[in-house]
């Protein structure tokens, strides 16, 4: 494993792959600082989520997997795909009025 770029912060890009009806539609991508995460870990998108009791029971924001590309300084994380039953509910979520 070559050596972490001391100059480049760690950059971690997290996605979470959105279905309608079992066929994979689109996914959600953001960008955040780096910081130590493990599969099974939970994750939320929010800065400050309102309940964290209920963001821990949440399908979608556990962590599926985690891949490391040091030559790039990024961290790559995947998490659990959400699925809906309509395309107009997963353009309501991504939109963020759910």
């Amino acid at each position: 494993m070559p050596p972490i770029m001391r100059d480049k912060t760690i950059r971690m890009h997290v996605y979470i792959p959105l279905s309608v009806g079992g066929k994979f539609v689109r996914s959600i991508h953001k960008t955040f600082a780096y910081c130590h995460i493990k599969v099974g870990d939970v994750f939320t998108m929010e800065k400050r989520p309102a309940d964290y009791h209920k963001m821990i029971a949440q399908k979608e924001v556990k962590v599926k997997a985690v891949r490391y590309n040091w030559a790039e300084s990024a961290c790559i994380v995947i998490l659990e795909g959400k699925d809906f039953e309509h395309m107009d509910l997963l353009n309501r979520f991504v939109s963020g009025r759910s």
